[in-house]
């Protein structure tokens, strides 16, 4: 900077930065009452960066009516030359391109922005909260009677509508799927215990117990002769070779795009059940 920013001549600052471009001038006119001067920073402009994509949707049925139709009509152009690895690396490419760009024209864009409320909260329990709210606010004690009351309420309100949604989610399933969501929200009311085990005519049922009578009963009563063979004794000299079949069956192809579930959506963000409208 090369420019002191204290009203003491003899003192010169250093100014760092990792904006690159960026330039800083000390403005002696904007004075703060202290004997520093102030530093303006000059960063030259840059084009914005592009606008970040959110991920496509296509679940509801008239989505992945549309997205069909346009798959189909693309497909009639696509040129299946598969003679050669480059063009079969070309046909794959095509071919993610054509989903992707039906996907985005029939779908629509999610930001990834959740809602902030489950989706069985209602007005009665928003009403609740606010006066939970405004109870603390104007009341010195924050655990007054009011307060406890009102926390009182908040928590009645949330009871009745989270079984009220929970009874109405589960009127409406119809995918075999949504059974799984229903699993996981019940929860135990106490902790499973297993079962006692019964060795000759004992019973034993702390896990201490288990482990002594088990330790006893399976591994005290070997011996070497019950020792596995060692399988590197007796080398195989005769070569065997696995059978493969080089040729893949369109039923396979299927079960394979079609019928996964752990890996979908891929990086290209295709569904099975997108594909399975195609």
């Amino acid at each position: 900077m090369g420019t002191t920013r204290q009203r003491i001549p003899s003192t010169i600052d250093l100014c760092f930065s990792n904006i690159p471009g960026s330039t800083a001038t000390v403005e002696e006119h904007l004075t703060t009452g202290t004997l520093h001067h102030t530093i303006s920073i000059n960063i030259p402009s840059c084009d914005r960066p592009p606008p970040v994509q959110g991920r496509i949707r296509v679940t509801k049925s008239h989505e992945l009516k549309k997205f069909s139709e346009l798959v189909k009509h693309a497909m009639d152009s696509l040129i299946y030359d598969t003679t050669t690895h480059a063009t079969i690396e070309n046909l794959a490419e095509e071919l993610t391109q054509i989903l992707q760009q039906s996907a985005r024209a029939a779908g629509r864009e999610v930001k990834g922005n959740r809602p902030k409320c489950k989706t069985w909260w209602n007005q009665e329990c928003q009403d609740a909260c606010d006066q939970l709210r405004t109870m603390r606010i104007i009341t010195d004690d924050p655990t007054g009677l009011e307060v406890q009351i009102a926390r009182r309420d908040l928590h009645r309100a949330i009871q009745m509508a989270r079984k009220t949604g929970i009874k109405q989610y589960i009127e409406d399933i119809q995918a075999k799927t949504d059974v799984y969501k229903v699993t996981r929200w019940i929860r135990p009311k106490r902790r499973t215990e297993p079962p006692p085990i019964q060795i000759n005519d004992e019973v034993y049922e702390t896990d201490l117990e288990k482990a002594e009578a088990l330790r006893k009963a399976k591994l005290e009563t070997r011996d070497a002769s019950h020792d596995i063979h060692d399988p590197w004794d007796c080398l195989v000299e005769e070569k065997e070779e696995i059978p493969f079949q080089e040729e893949i069956t369109i039923r396979e192809v299927e079960d394979a795009i079609l019928h996964t579930g752990n890996t979908t959506p891929g990086i290209d963000g295709i569904t099975t059940a997108m594909l399975r409208h195609v």
